[in-house]
């Protein structure tokens, strides 16, 4: 899956550390852009987890994991970023949620995180997030990069799928699929490469 490159979000980060962090959120935590800006990382933190409810699709909350360093460093990032205080938010206080998302896209253009321009775009870090997820649950490749899980262990494919749509603010894990494929998406996928 195409995603963001690193050295672009250093580079933002440079620019605009507030943006910068709200992208590597989008691909630590599989944020979705809006839940990136609103996110209040003093009221979120749980300890082992953080609970999203600001900026998601009518207003489902979600636990998502802290289970690495990563994840947890970029937290305490997020809590300096905006200061103290329980409704710190990551947007820049003095700007409305719409200005703050036009910075966010404005950036994105500037550095080239377009479709047109690399090829990718700020959700490809979701996408990233949810096949990253995946083989650390289901301990392979999800289809779209390559995996069998999905055709030889269908269990726990299934499993998979179920944390990581409850983790990323869905409720069907089949609409994982979007983000991982699946073994009949990806066999179509081949069989329309090899016509060619």
């Amino acid at each position: 899956a195409n995603s963001v490159p690193l050295d672009v979000i250093s580079e933002v980060e440079t620019f605009d550390a507030r943006v910068g962090l709200q992208l590597r959120t989008c691909l630590i935590f599989g944020l979705r852009v809006q839940e990136a800006i609103e996110l209040k990382p003093h009221r979120v933190d749980k300890g082992h987890y953080m609970i999203v409810t600001d900026g998601t699709k009518g207003g489902r909350a979600r636990a998502v994991p802290i289970d690495t360093d990563e994840k947890r460093e970029l937290l305490e990032q997020c809590k300096k970023m905006v200061g103290h205080g329980k409704n710190a938010f990551m947007g820049a206080p003095e700007h409305s949620l719409l200005q703050n998302k036009n910075r966010f896209y404005y950036l994105m253009k500037k550095f080239g995180i377009t479709k047109e321009m690399l090829g990718v775009t700020a959700h490809g870090l979701r996408h990233e997030y949810v096949n990253g997820r995946y083989e650390d649950l289901a301990g392979g490749k999800s289809p779209v990069e390559g995996g069998t899980v999905a055709r030889d262990n269908p269990e726990l494919d299934h499993s998979a799928r179920t944390i990581i749509a409850e983790e990323v603010g869905h409720t069907r894990p089949n609409i994982v699929s979007c983000y991982t494929g699946s073994c009949r998406t990806v066999a179509k996928m081949k069989k329309t490469e090899n016509k060619e």
